[in-house]
């Protein structure tokens, strides 16, 4: 009976150890990248040529397929893909093409003064867009005009749709949609330029990317309830943008250059940790961000729906290449490039609900 005791504490000593590990591993892994797939979905992501004959072109993240599509439609300024991925939204100098993203079929053309980047809301219910006169605020069913200011109209909407984020140089606005009739509320920020802007999942905080300079930017996260800025990376010499995972957990942020001449020390892009406040690491790879005659910083970037992908255009003025950066294992996997020149891509987008 002793014995058998003895065997039988030490197998439940055993089983509890192995309980214990398996929650330590289970934990480290949650601080890690979250919410990815091990089997992802090969989302579409779309960027477009707009010289010359205009092209688009589709990007398959798994298969690191690349198509290309003429298409009828020259000078487009921007692109814009819908929530579920169904439509594409192309930014002209004086209106808005509404394109199915399958069959490249004519929907809709927009006459709203063209300009601003076309912003899409996760439930797919609204579509902001810049007009000469400012925002505009569209039904996404029949783009029946719901909301017009002289407010800028770049910007992004809220994760649940309630509320979309605008920036001007030196504030940030809020247009509460939650209830009628919509209120406009603003922060200023007086030092800098704020070239984009993006709210966490809970609206809690706001991160910034701010021009201070010819040859400086900063990233800030600014804390909502604590009315302050809680962090800030100075960006040398900056000009890039930012990309958050749907789940809130990550930012990324890139620092391309000004100019064809004016390139950053390091060829690279920063990986910002929400939880932890802090940097959870600098991507850096100047053989990978360069060719045989060209460098292209990573610059404008997409993450799918899923948080397992990130696709950015290198280059500073002149977007050329493509980049893919596996977020659940932390590596660069995947470039596409036409040799450093033949396109001057645009912005590059992909649905942004599941």
């Amino acid at each position: 009976m002793i014995l058998l005791s003895r065997k039988l504490w030490l197998w439940s000593f055993v089983a509890v150890l192995g309980l214990v590990v398996y929650l330590v591993s289970c934990d480290g892994k949650a601080t890690q990248f979250q919410h990815v797939p091990d089997d992802p979905k090969d989302y579409r992501v779309y960027f477009c040529d707009p010289e010359g004959t205009p092209q688009l072109f589709i990007y398959h993240p798994v298969t690191r397929h690349v198509d290309s599509i003429e298409i009828p439609w020259s000078g487009v300024r921007s692109m814009t893909a819908s929530a579920d991925g169904q439509r594409l939204y192309l930014t002209l100098e004086t209106s808005v093409i509404v394109v199915d993203a399958e069959s490249l079929m004519f929907i809709a053309e927009l006459t709203l003064g063209g300009k601003g980047a076309v912003a899409v809301s996760p439930d797919g219910q609204l579509l902001a867009t810049g007009s000469g006169g400012g925002l505009v605020i569209l039904d996404g069913s029949d783009y029946s005009v719901v909301f017009q200011d002289t407010a800028p109209g770049v910007g992004v909407f809220s994760s649940n749709s309630q509320r979309f984020y605008g920036s001007t140089e030196t504030e940030v606005y809020k247009l509460d949609l939650s209830d009628t009739p919509f209120s406009i509320t603003t922060r200023t920020f007086p030092d800098g330029s704020i070239t984009s802007m993006i709210p966490s999942p809970d609206e809690t905080k706001w991160f910034l990317y701010v021009r201070i300079g010819t040859f400086a930017s900063v990233f800030r996260v600014y804390d909502v309830p604590m009315d302050s800025i809680i962090f800030s990376d100075w960006i040398m010499p900056g000009y890039g943008q930012i990309a958050i995972t749907p789940d809130g957990r990550y930012v990324f942020y890139s620092n391309p250059g000004r100019d064809a001449v004016v390139f950053p020390r390091d060829l690279c892009f920063t990986v910002f940790d929400v939880e932890a406040n802090k940097i959870d690491r600098v991507v850096s790879d100047t053989d990978f961000f360069t060719g045989p005659s060209w460098v292209a910083p990573p610059n404008r970037m997409a993450i799918t729906p899923d948080g397992r992908w990130l696709v950015m255009l290198g280059g500073s003025l002149a977007l050329r290449v493509l980049y893919l950066y596996d977020i659940q294992t932390g590596l660069l996997v995947h470039r596409e490039d036409w040799g450093g020149s033949g396109h001057i891509f645009t912005n590059v987008t992909v649905q942004n609900a599941m």
